[in-house]
Formats: C-alpha cells, sequence, structure tokens
C-alpha cells in the first residue's frame, strides 16, 4: 500500500516536470486532481482495513475480558455458596447443641421439683431420756444428781 503510495508521488513528480517544460496548467491540475482522488481513496482503504484490524482486536480484548470476568464471577460465587453452606450447617449444628441444652435443662428443672416433694418428711421428734438412780449401799458417796437433757423442737 504504501509501495503504491510512492509510486503515485513520483508520478505527479515526472508530470510536474514536464508541465513546466511544456507550459500546459490545465492538464496538470486534471492530473493532480485525479491523482489526490485516487491518494485520499487509498488513504482510505488502508485506513479502513486498520479500522477493521482494529475493530477485530478490540473485540478478541473484549469477549477475552468478558470471559475472565465472568470466571472470576463464578469463582467468587462458587466461593460465597460454599461458605453459606458451611455457615449453614454450623448454624444448625448450634441449634441442635442449644436444643439438646433447652431440652435438658427443662428435664433437669423438673426432677428438680419432684425431688425437692419427696425430700419433705415428717420430722421426728426426740424422746426425753430418764435417768435412774443407782443405789449404791456400800459406798457412802454422795449421790449425783443427773441432769435431764432437754432438746428443743426445731420449727
Amino acid at each position: 500500500m504504501s509501495n503504491q503510495f510512492k509510486q503515485k508521488i513520483k508520478k505527479i513528480q515526472k508530470e510536474i516536470n514536464t508541465f513546466f517544460s511544456q507550459g500546459n496548467i490545465d492538464s496538470l491540475i486534471k492530473n493532480v486532481e485525479g491523482i489526490l482522488k485516487e491518494a485520499q481513496k487509498d488513504i482510505n482503504n488502508f485506513v479502513e482495513k486498520d479500522i477493521k484490524d482494529l475493530k477485530k482486536n478490540f473485540e478478541k480484548e473484549r469477549k477475552n475480558i468478558e470471559k475472565m470476568i465472568d470466571k472470576k464471577f463464578k469463582s467468587e460465587i462458587a466461593t460465597a455458596k460454599k461458605f453459606m453452606k458451611e455457615a449453614k450447617s454450623d448454624l444448625a449444628k448450634m441449634q441442635k447443641k442449644f436444643e439438646d441444652l433447652a431440652q435438658a435443662k427443662k428435664k433437669s428443672t423438673k426432677k428438680k421439683k419432684k425431688t425437692v416433694k419427696k425430700k419433705t418428711t415428717k420430722k421426728k421428734t426426740t424422746k426425753k431420756k430418764t435417768t435412774k438412780k443407782k443405789s449404791t449401799k456400800k459406798k457412802a458417796t454422795k449421790k449425783k444428781a443427773t441432769k435431764k437433757k432437754t432438746t428443743k423442737k426445731k420449727k
């Protein structure tokens, strides 16, 4: 493409040189306009090809970026789902432990209420003990006075 452009410039240069040698301006203007139109078409074609290539490259890059983003989102979603699943299982375990503890607590309070009722028994009354005086015939000692033990009743 650039080789053709160089050839056209050389052609214009030759025509300009022949024009000055011949002195014909109108034919030179027509030739220059024709060559400029062809050069403009070539440049437009060249730019359009470049633009098409750029568009293709841009589309490829866009698709690659979209794939990377999709892949990253999928991996992040998978890790989030995994975390949620683990959190749910941990929560279920903790809930089960809590329920078991609550049931155990209910059972222990019921047992305590029953045992409290069983523990209430009648109090035994203590009887006063009476002691007999010993008679000693042979000894001439003073008799000891025995004190009676008194027990207070507990209320």
